[in-house]
């Protein structure tokens, strides 16, 4: 972000609206896409998820209430806002969701009630199925390599192989550390063993993006193909010893405590 971009502030506004808009109290707000693993390049959209809670009572009613709040501000830069209601975040986070998880440790945050978020945060740590969690970050990078690279044949953005390349290596450092892979992708590459000449390929893709260039590749890259097709039927065989450690309970815990300090009067 340079020193005139104002969506920081622009963000923190519609969060303020949304609130009185909606009558909910918002819990977090983060970045969870590509400006979070900073791969980003100046004109991407701003992508921001937010958790947010009903006063008690709505809860209580035949009818719940929306589970998501949608807005989209086009007015200097592109600012994508999703919120989700706190049930409907807890039970994904119950789920060992990636992408609920992943925006859980955004580095970017806008707005954050931090004693709930660090308890969050440790219930989803200490919940972790890592079978799981490699089996999602595998499967979407099939589904990308198959409809945007292989399907695609000839004269594909050569960045599109980022696109696979980035739940791959997160699942990579998660094998590889044990925890939660860094939220940033460089760091994220850094933090593993991969081979040197996979991760200059991904450094240049990183830059690329970064740069907002559009690189048409002729035919399809060898040496990532092939490293790509043997890391998924790697990790489409690896089975770990799943914690039986269940988290339901705490997260019971923590909506009910959030419930009775954040009651209002719908």
């Amino acid at each position: 972000m340079n020193e005139n971009d104002d969506a920081p502030e622009r963000i923190l506004n519609i969060l303020r609206i949304i609130a009185e808009d909606n009558r909910v109290d918002i819990l977090y707000a983060a970045e969870e896409g590509p400006r979070a693993r900073q791969i980003a390049h100046a004109t991407s959209p701003y992508q921001v998820q937010f958790l947010y809670l009903y006063p008690r009572d709505l809860y209580l009613r035949l009818d719940p209430p929306d589970a998501l709040i949608e807005y989209t501000d086009r007015a200097i830069q592109h600012i994508e806002m999703r919120g989700v209601d706190i049930f409907y975040a807890l039970q994904a986070v119950r789920n060992q969701h990636v992408e609920m998880l992943d925006w859980l440790f955004s580095p970017i945050i806008y707005q954050e009630q931090a004693q709930y978020l660090g308890q969050l945060r440790d219930i989803a740590r200490r919940g972790i199925r890592p079978t799981r969690i490699v089996e999602q970050w595998t499967a979407v990078a099939r589904q990308i390599y198959e409809e945007h690279i292989i399907a695609k044949g000839q004269q594909f953005p050569r960045a599109a192989y980022l696109d696979v390349l980035t739940p791959l290596i997160k699942a990579w450092a998660f094998i590889q550390c044990e925890e939660w892979p860094p939220p940033i992708l460089s760091d994220c590459l850094a933090n593993t063993n991969i081979s040197s000449d996979i991760k200059t390929l991904t450094v240049d893709l990183i830059e690329e993006r970064r740069a907002g260039q559009v690189f048409l590749l002729p035919h399809r890259h060898p040496s990532l193909d092939q490293w790509i097709e043997t890391i998924i039927q790697r990790f489409a065989t690896y089975r770990f010893t799943d914690p039986r450690f269940g988290v339901t309970e705490l997260l019971n815990e923590t909506i009910r405590a959030l419930l009775h300090i954040y009651d209002v009067d719908p």
